[in-house]
């Protein structure tokens, strides 16, 4: 365990590390004994660290700290997070380290670079989950779209949740299929919510028969789904569908029932 703060114990100030026994340095973090730690989040291998007075941050890889540029004096940083290589930040800025970058921006291990247009409103919290970036604070777009507090980042662009929520996103969580999301929000969705909701990745499924035809269409907030079919439910017996197509955020298959009964599902890639 990391603690970070404004303390002293005999080996360490501000940053030490619980060994099962004792509190201990984390290395020669003398850097910090007039800096108190702010933020704290390990991301694969590595320690990041961020304090009030730095401005950037510093990284432990188990041997040795190493600087990196980071934000500016009138800037401010809430959050942090990470897929176990890359390191993410939002906060209230519109630079890192001299690139621009609107509220939240990505750390590759060499280079600060932005997320899209960012969004319009400051990031309180970060998600990684399943190849997509979640943000989630007080704005009201991404990219320049409407998001309302939360927001998807797929690598190339910012969607929308839903219709967002009515106030701010504090914190996220994420388990299997499922976001869930604190704050103080009013509605979720369009409906009315006290500050905890879930909102779930799982797509809604319809199926539309014509003749010998059956179409399976479903919208989703990622696009790691396949279509599958089976004769008899068996566990060996299902194959994929055909390509999906996509228009107007809904994916369709189409197959031919010729052959005789079939049953359909989606499976997450």
């Amino acid at each position: 365990m990391i603690a970070g703060g404004f303390f002293s114990v005999p080996a360490a100030t501000n940053l030490a590390k619980w060994n099962g026994t004792n509190w201990v340095a984390v290395g020669t973090n003398s850097i910090f004994s007039s800096a108190p730690v702010d933020k704290t989040f390990v991301n694969g291998d590595f320690l990041f660290v961020s304090t009030g007075f730095f401005g950037g941050f510093q990284r432990w890889d188990g041997t040795n700290w190493t600087s990196i540029p980071g934000l500016t004096n009138n800037s401010s940083l809430n959050t942090m997070g990470g897929d176990g290589t890359n390191l993410y930040i939002g906060g209230h800025f519109t630079s890192v380290a001299g690139t621009s970058a609107n509220n939240i921006a990505k750390w590759d291990g060499t280079n600060w670079t932005a997320l899209g247009d960012g969004v319009t409103g400051e990031v309180y919290s970060i998600l990684v989950h399943r190849g997509n970036v979640y943000a989630g604070g007080g704005f009201s777009t991404a990219g320049g779209a409407s998001t309302r507090s939360i927001a998807r980042w797929d690598g190339t662009n910012w969607h929308a949740l839903g219709s967002g929520l009515a106030g701010s996103v504090i914190t996220m969580a994420a388990r299997n299929n499922e976001i869930y999301i604190g704050g103080g929000f009013t509605t979720a969705g369009g409906r009315p919510n006290s500050g905890l909701a879930m909102y779930n990745l799982n797509p809604t499924v319809k199926t539309f028969a014509n003749g010998n035809e059956v179409s399976l269409s479903w919208t989703t907030d990622t696009t790691k789904w396949t279509a599958q079919s089976s004769p008899d439910f068996s566990p060996n017996s299902w194959t994929d569908m055909q390509q999906a197509t996509f228009a107007t955020n809904v994916y369709t298959v189409t197959t031919n029932l010729s052959s005789g009964r079939r049953f359909f599902r989606l499976i997450q890639r």
